[in-house]
């Protein structure tokens, strides 16, 4: 019997493992970059501060572009959206999750986020691949609505739900590019404001 759990459970460990890499990785490259700047700090100076080979780097990713828009948080929000009482709507059952997978983060998770938020607002080339990476996050809050219902993600009514969520998020980050300023706490607060209105005015 043990024989057979070892295999899952070497999987296991190997997930974890890659996963504290990744995460280490971007601690790093957000630190010099909150240091260096992000065009002042190269892969080179990110894989050796992470104490890895400049190979171990491309393998987990592909540019420094991609490392900053890795999102961490996207698995546990999306597991907190699905895992949430069906007896819940699906937009409370999304600010439930932000509010849960945001919430439990520790003060220097949150300066990272807060880091990384702020050069993809700033650095223009990070702006347009992360709001084309929305289409990823779309398709995630899609399969969670039609999960919670029983129906298809291309049933019109799901993809306009979708699309109306993450219009939500993306004019309130618009708002933040605009005013040249973004904290999270603030994003956070309008987001589930924005996220609550949206759920009345579907209601009505």
């Amino acid at each position: 019997m043990p024989a057979e759990n070892s295999q899952p459970n070497k999987e296991n460990m190997r997930e974890r493992k890659k996963g504290e890499t990744r995460a280490r990785l971007q601690e790093v490259a957000l630190n010099l970059f909150e240091k260096n700047g992000y065009a002042g700090t190269t892969v080179e100076q990110i894989a050796r501060g992470a104490d890895v080979s400049f190979r171990t780097f491309f393998r987990y990713f592909p540019s420094k572009e991609d490392l900053v828009l890795f999102d961490a948080y996207d698995s546990p929000l999306a597991s907190a959206i699905m895992t949430s009482p069906k007896t819940v709507g699906a937009i409370q059952a999304i600010r439930d999750a932000v509010i849960e997978t945001y919430g439990k983060l520790s003060p220097v998770q949150r300066s990272l986020a807060q880091v990384r938020h702020e050069l993809i607002m700033k650095e223009p080339e990070l702006r347009m691949r992360y709001l084309a990476r929305t289409m990823e996050e779309m398709t995630i809050i899609e399969r969670a609505i039609a999960d919670r219902s029983g129906s298809r993600t291309d049933d019109m009514a799901i993809q306009t739900m979708a699309g109306a969520i993450i219009g939500v998020s993306i004019s309130i980050l618009f708002g933040a590019i605009r005013s040249r300023e973004f904290r999270l706490s603030a994003y956070l607060t309008s987001l589930d404001k924005g996220l609550m209105q949206l759920e009345k005015r579907w209601k009505s």
